[in-house]
């Protein structure tokens, strides 16, 4: 598939600015329009022309927060499902977002038959709801291994799962003359986390520890993807949450390698504060 295009950088529909510039620039407008008028900080005009200025603030944050609901990238719910609409892309029932937007930004490559390699993807994904992530691998000219990862369980796509698929992209109407397509299941790679924190005692010590346990299991459930590597830095960056001045990684010891046709998944995650 193309870019993530959840990592783009957000768009600036309406510029931001903050409450301290809007505020000069009022000053500005004033000193304008009565320049007989000396204002000072506490004078009503001046605390007016104050909460114009936050208001202002407040206002084009708000705007260009709403402005985001309209891109594919950041828009939510009915707003998602309506932009995705427009490509013909209809939400399944139950059907996450992500999962959504991502066959909407595929949806173009539905356009031709399964040769594509965007295609098989956009066709494994609307075989079924129950596929999360799928891989077309063609080793020899006019063969196509199609992996397909399962939103069930670990990831590993059961055999009725994988048939389903394969009848979807080996339709006549989707599958070039020629392609011999075979259906195969990811390997998953299992691993745990487990992690010692080191924070200072008190009474948010606790909260930390819940904060970097949340922040952890995202980590492994959002790289829960075909080819998606669980790495030692992203397992830092994930548990050392504000207040957490040490992190011991025990397990994994290091980066786990994932395949392209493979999928890493989190058997268990034990996150503990370190004694002393």
């Amino acid at each position: 598939m193309g870019i993530d295009i959840t990592r783009l950088p957000k768009p600036e529909v309406v510029k931001q600015l903050d409450a301290e510039a809007i505020m000069q620039k009022n000053l500005q407008r004033f000193a304008e329009l009565a320049p007989e008028t000396e204002l000072k900080v506490g004078d009503p005009a001046y605390n007016t022309l104050l909460m114009m200025a936050l208001r202002e603030e407040t206002v084009r944050a708000e705007f260009n927060d709403a402005s985001l609901e309209n891109t594919l990238a950041f828009s939510s719910n009915t707003n998602l499902d309506n932009l995705a609409g427009l490509s013909d892309t209809e939400r399944e029932e139950g059907e996450a977002d992500d999962r959504l937007r991502q066959r909407a930004q595929l949806a173009p490559e539905g356009f031709s038959v399964a040769g594509p390699y965007g295609a098989y993807i956009k066709h494994a994904l609307d075989a079924d709801a129950r596929v999360k992530d799928a891989l077309p691998v063609s080793p020899n000219p006019n063969v196509v291994n199609l992996y397909v990862l399962s939103t069930e369980g670990d990831g590993t796509a059961a055999a009725e799962l994988l048939e389903a698929v394969n009848d979807y992209v080996t339709a006549q109407t989707k599958r070039p003359i020629g392609d011999q397509v075979s259906v195969l299941s990811a390997s998953i790679v299992p691993f745990q986390v487990e992690a010692e924190l080191y924070f200072d005692r008190g009474p948010s010590a606790e909260l930390a520890r819940q904060a970097a346990e949340a922040a952890v299991t995202d980590y492994v459930q959002t790289n829960h993807k075909l080819g998606r590597h669980i790495t030692e830095a992203g397992l830092y960056a994930a548990l050392k949450q504000p207040g957490i001045w040490d992190v011991n990684l025990i397990s994994p010891s290091g980066s786990v390698a994932i395949g392209d046709t493979e999928a890493g998944y989190c058997t268990g995650i034990t996150v503990r504060l370190a004694d002393g």
